[in-house]
């Protein structure tokens, strides 16, 4: 049976940047884990924006109009380390395997942790059977940090 993850936003962006290379020269701290991520590792990064820049209506200036100064609304900046990444790639793919949308198959940005903890040992069990096939070379002691140890699930 899918679980399919309920993704609610207050907002909506307008502007999506999304950069699966990025690196820094500083450590950086992941916010699906927590852990930090190494100077020079890849990493994901997601910029959103609510509204797009918009520059005042030449047609509406004139000599007395005062511009009015552009809102952005909200904006979202998200680190995921590549452990993170393929993780959710694997819970992804086994949504959709049970019949899920892609678009409800992951957990909401940054609420990886909080969503699969709460899900039944088995989702979780299923999960981490999906993330080895995928990714063999995935540690152990992360998948028990993010799934819980494998003799809990």
């Amino acid at each position: 049976m899918p679980m399919c993850f309920y993704n609610h936003c207050e907002w909506y962006a307008s502007i999506c940047e999304t950069d699966t290379a990025r690196t820094s020269a500083h450590p950086v701290a992941c916010d699906e884990c927590g852990r930090a991520i190494p100077p020079g590792t890849p990493y994901t990064h997601v910029f959103m924006q609510e509204h797009e820049d918009e520059g005042p209506d030449d047609e509406d200036e004139g000599p007395d109009d005062e511009s009015e100064e552009f809102d952005p609304g909200e904006t979202f900046d998200y680190d995921r380390c590549g452990d993170c990444s393929r993780l959710l790639d694997a819970v992804g793919a086994e949504e959709v395997s049970r019949g899920c949308h892609a678009y409800e198959s992951r957990p909401p940005l940054t609420a990886m942790q909080e969503q699969i903890g709460d899900l039944d040992p088995a989702d979780r069990r299923a999960y981490r059977v999906r993330a080895l096939a995928m990714f063999p070379d995935m540690g152990a002691e992360y998948l028990d940090r993010m799934l819980g140890a494998e003799d809990e699930s």
